[in-house]
């Protein structure tokens, strides 16, 4: 399942340039943590540069965290587990 935070399509990078639109299932604020086995948190940098800054998205991966769900972040990923403090 895509989430994104507001519902819209993600943008992928293929061989140096955007690559097909990914559509998204849900939109972040309707995500609940507990109707998840784990997280894959974006790679790159503006993902994620763009995530660490959104309330929404922190306490999203706080929730799983806190549910001891497993979570994979790729690249600059990281990034939001430092933010969310997990």
């Amino acid at each position: 399942m895509v989430i994104t935070p507001k519902g819209e399509s993600a943008r992928s990078w293929k061989d140096g340039d955007w690559g097909e639109p990914i559509e998204a299932d849900l939109a972040l604020e309707d995500a609940h943590p507990e109707h998840f086995d784990g997280l894959v948190l974006p790679g790159g940098v503006m993902n994620p540069d763009s995530l660490r800054i959104d309330e929404t998205a922190i306490a999203f991966i706080q929730g799983i965290a806190k549910l001891e769900r497993p979570i994979a972040a790729i690249c600059h990923g990281p990034w939001t587990l430092i933010e969310a403090g997990v």
